[in-house]
């Protein structure tokens, strides 16, 4: 198995061979990245492939990361980055609100019966936050699920810090009045 340091040195030298391990060891942590903010199933791969396109032709992360020996930093980055190209597709494309069928094969259900029902709540929750608006959703997912403060949003989103806080209100909002709806439909 290659090396994280060797892979990141290939990344800087733009090899295509030490590119497509980069791509293989990340593909699928920047796929669930991109789950969580774009509503449309079959649109997926190609706003990974873009942000990790984005990721090589700027090989300034990398060079940055190749000084920091922790993977952990390198996540970081590239959540950070995918986050970015899915907000400006989402915006260059005004993607419509409704959110195509995520074919249950997406989800590995377990058969350990805690795993099997973490996954239903997060099932839920996703599709939950997925039928919000699209800036209440947005920065719930950059808020709540991947922990930018409310600053970070604005900075990122170009909203004030109070617009970032009044979205995530409206979301925790209408995500309680679905969970409630849920609960009722659930003890009929």
């Amino acid at each position: 198995m290659t090396s994280l340091q060797t892979i990141i040195k290939g990344c800087i030298a733009k090899d295509t061979k030490f590119q497509k391990l980069f791509y293989e060891r990340y593909y699928s942590y920047a796929f669930k990245i991109i789950f969580r903010y774009s509503n449309h199933y079959d649109h997926l791969a190609y706003i990974v492939n873009n942000g990790f396109i984005k990721m090589f032709r700027n090989t300034t992360l990398f060079q940055k990361h190749a000084k920091n020996t922790t993977e952990q930093w390198l996540m970081t980055a590239i959540k950070k980055t995918m986050i970015n190209i899915a907000i400006n597709e989402m915006a260059d494309n005004n993607r419509d609100q409704e959110f195509s069928r995520i074919p249950d094969n997406i989800w590995k259900v377990s058969s350990d019966d805690q795993n099997a029902d973490t996954l239903l709540l997060y099932k839920e929750l996703i599709g939950h936050v997925k039928s919000l608006p699209l800036m209440p959703g947005i920065v719930f997912n950059m808020h709540v699920i991947d922990g930018f403060t409310h600053q970070e949003i604005a900075d990122q989103l170009n909203i004030s810090k109070e617009a970032s806080k009044l979205n995530l209100f409206k979301a925790q909002s209408a995500l309680k009045r679905l969970s409630s709806k849920a609960k009722t439909y659930s003890s009929v």
